[in-house]
């Protein structure tokens, strides 16, 4: 997923990868989707798979919140 997010603009990717600029937004636009979904089964299956306390006064939770 990090290649098709990695370009500073994405007429930059598609020139690199060949493409037409609308393939690389729908490629861009998949990998978002993707992303969002796999965040989301993540977060389900921590959730169901454990106790789940997420105190924000602990540095380490706090921080990752923040990034």
């Amino acid at each position: 997923m990090a290649f098709p997010l990695s370009a500073a603009h994405l007429s930059f990717l598609a020139g690199l990868l060949g493409i037409s600029w609308r393939s690389c937004r729908k490629i861009h636009r998949a990998t978002g989707w993707m992303a969002v979904v796999l965040l989301s089964f993540h977060i389900t299956a921590e959730l169901q798979g454990q106790k789940f306390s997420f105190s924000l006064s602990e540095t380490r939770n706090l921080l990752t919140v923040i990034v």
